[in-house]
């Protein structure tokens, strides 16, 4: 299981994900930069669009530390639990910034 086409953070990133929210918030626009999570089946490589909760794009280690998570959930050595616990506590608040993201992933892969 691996997730492709990530959106980058930096200056490009960041100033694409300022206009495309602003262009969002007055009603247009296409919506957030998209992924793919690539799925290994026994029929076969899987594919599914989703949408980045980050306007900004994720750095190199905000993914590296992503797709060790969702490494460890597919061989079963992560839980959902503690992601689930914190999702039920802060959903609402909106996606955290970059650096709590970070430091989420590396809780919830101790876990």
């Amino acid at each position: 299981m691996t997730v492709e086409e990530v959106p980058r953070q930096g200056m490009a990133g960041r100033l694409s994900g300022m206009v495309e929210s602003l262009v969002m918030s007055l009603g247009g626009g296409e919506g957030p930069p998209a992924m793919t999570l690539r799925l290994e089946s026994r029929s076969g490589p899987e594919r599914v669009r989703f949408h980045s909760a980050a306007a900004g794009g994720y750095s190199a280690e905000e993914e590296a530390l992503s797709q060790e998570l969702l490494g460890r959930f597919a061989t079963g050595t992560a839980e959902l639990r503690a992601m689930e616990a914190w999702g039920r506590e802060h959903g609402l608040e909106g996606t955290p910034k970059a650096r709590v993201r970070e430091e989420l992933l590396r809780a919830w892969s101790q876990v």
